[in-house]
């Protein structure tokens, strides 16, 4: 499954554009006054301004390629700050199942942002990040009441099918190019936080099965284009 395009909405739209253009050096394709869009390897980035206070942070992914990720990690210090791996007091987390390694951090909305790198896609090259080394969005989390339900849904009508690692209340469906991350709302908190996963508002545009399909998550409004 390839992730073409995630939009999201933010009461912060100039400190996002710091963030993602100024600070990390992602491509910018567009800018008004009241969106912006940047460009993620194969996949794109559209950011709208949100009158509405009221919205959640969300969880999504950036797949990384040819980099170390010890050296994604040292290029990220210098600027932003990472969220420290729960599991020990490194800030790199080492997924052997999924063969992959994550770093996480926050934008300027406290999205839990991820770069995962996995195996087959790291290198030896001794060079420090760039956005260059973005090849897509990978994961995208959707926080969802009866996430269960809402995923067999996903399964009947995409034909996704179930990654590594689920679990009731945390059901990852796709493969390792992309990921729908189906969450229980309300419950599940976003690794490695004690951030409690609420609904958001997002526009998630895909390619499965040579398909082109739409999910939009409106809070408790899902509904599949």
């Amino acid at each position: 499954m390839l992730i073409r395009t995630l939009q999201l909405y933010t009461n912060n739209l100039k400190a996002q554009y710091e963030f993602y253009i100024v600070e990390l050096g992602f491509k910018l394709l567009d800018r008004s006054d009241a969106s912006f869009s940047f460009q993620a390897g194969s996949s794109q980035v559209i950011i709208h301004e949100e009158l509405e206070e009221n919205l959640h942070p969300i969880h999504f992914a950036f797949a990384l390629q040819n980099i170390r990720m010890e050296k994604v990690c040292q290029s990220l210090m210098e600027f932003i700050e990472l969220i420290p791996n729960q599991r020990n007091d490194h800030f790199i987390v080492d997924f052997f199942a999924w063969e992959a390694k994550s770093i996480y951090f926050y934008d300027a909305d406290k999205n839990i942002v991820e770069f995962i790198l996995r195996e087959r896609d790291s290198s030896e090259v001794n060079c420090s990040f760039s956005s260059d080394h973005i090849s897509s969005i990978c994961e995208v989390g959707m926080p969802v009441k009866n996430c269960i339900k809402i995923a067999n849904t996903l399964k009947k009508e995409l034909g996704l099918v179930e990654y590594k690692g689920a679990s009731d209340q945390f059901i990852p469906l796709g493969d390792d190019i992309g990921l729908l991350i189906v969450v229980e709302e309300g419950v599940k908190k976003w690794f490695p936080t004690q951030q409690i996963s609420k609904y958001s508002i997002l526009k998630l545009e895909f390619k499965v099965d040579d398909k082109i399909k739409t999910i939009i998550i409106d809070k408790e409004d899902f509904k599949i284009f």
